[in-house]
């Protein structure tokens, strides 16, 4: 059974293993993939460091990069629309990053505020963000 969840008509996220699903991407005819477990992972080297100074730098330096990360990828989905073309964002549990492109794409191409885009992702997918929105600080820049 396949996990994929239909945001707007032709885009899509789910789990990583929903790629090798044939049938399914065939159905849904998917043409572009963001895959967020390759695109994100740098995601966590300042822990490896124990001069505090160079973790907050590293850390601001993965927020900024990864604000400039959900912008480009919700550009690549409002342009596969445009040309008709359906697109997949993928990540492992599809419950924080893949959730975090769609609310990006939401908040600047539907001019919704965060807490509207969330409740609308979460009448697709009811799991997303449980605890705590991760990507909160990048996200927070593009509202």
């Amino acid at each position: 059974m396949d996990n994929r969840f239909e945001i707007i008509p032709g885009f899509y996220i789910a789990k990583t293993e929903s790629l090798t699903d044939n049938y399914e991407n065939s159905i849904s005819r998917i043409q572009t993939i963001i895959n967020c477990d390759n695109d994100l992972n740098f995601i966590g080297f300042a822990s490896q460091y124990n001069n505090e100074d160079i973790k907050k730098n590293l850390n601001a330096y993965q927020v900024s990069k990864i604000t400039e990360y959900f912008i480009k990828s919700a550009t690549i989905i409002y342009d596969s629309l445009r040309n008709n073309k359906s697109i997949i964002v993928v990540s492992k549990n599809c419950k924080q990053s893949a959730p975090s492109i769609a609310l990006t794409f939401l908040m600047k191409y539907g001019n919704l505020p965060i807490l509207e885009a969330i409740k609308i992702l979460r009448t697709k997918k009811i799991d997303i963000f449980e605890s705590i929105l991760v990507y909160e600080l990048s996200l927070l820049r593009i509202n």
